[in-house]
């Protein structure tokens, strides 16, 4: 198996959503309640954080919000939240700046707070289990090898 992620990488989805984050119901552009809570969601993804909690921020029930954020994005917002949180523990495992990071460390940095499911979750995205996934970037780093992501 070749060593790369298997899913599209947050960043690119990001950008793919439609839109620059205006008001309005112009085709192609997002309603900015819901780039608002894209923003949020990249800024607080390791906290803890509910469906509820995120339509009441921006004045929504559960349900509208969430008919709504599928519509904008095509990714109900707690898949979407998991999406950000696999992302970067990818990114906090493979970055030299982590070094001393265990697993257990960046999962709950990101808001992961079951290890079995982290654990599980991760090697079903990318391929590897967080450990190997450390242990190889790192290996790869120690031979001055660049990674192409």
């Amino acid at each position: 198996m070749k060593f790369s992620e298997r899913t599209v990488p947050m960043d690119r989805r990001i950008q793919t959503v439609k839109g620059n984050g205006d008001t309005g119901s112009r085709e192609g552009s997002m309603d900015f309640r819901i780039y608002r809570v894209i923003e949020f969601l990249k800024a607080h993804f390791g906290e803890e954080l509910t469906e509820q909690s995120l339509a009441d921020g921006i004045g929504m029930t559960r349900e509208h919000f969430g008919r709504l954020f599928r519509a904008e994005t095509g990714y109900s917002p707690m898949t979407f939240l998991r999406d950000l949180r696999f992302e970067a523990a990818r990114s906090m495992l493979e970055a030299e700046s982590y070094p001393d990071f265990s697993v257990k460390q960046v999962a709950m940095n990101v808001g992961i707070h079951d290890m079995s499911h982290f654990v599980r979750e991760f090697e079903k995205r990318f391929g590897y289990s967080p450990r190997q996934y450390k242990n190889e970037k790192a290996r790869i780093r120690s031979l001055g090898i660049t990674s192409s992501q």
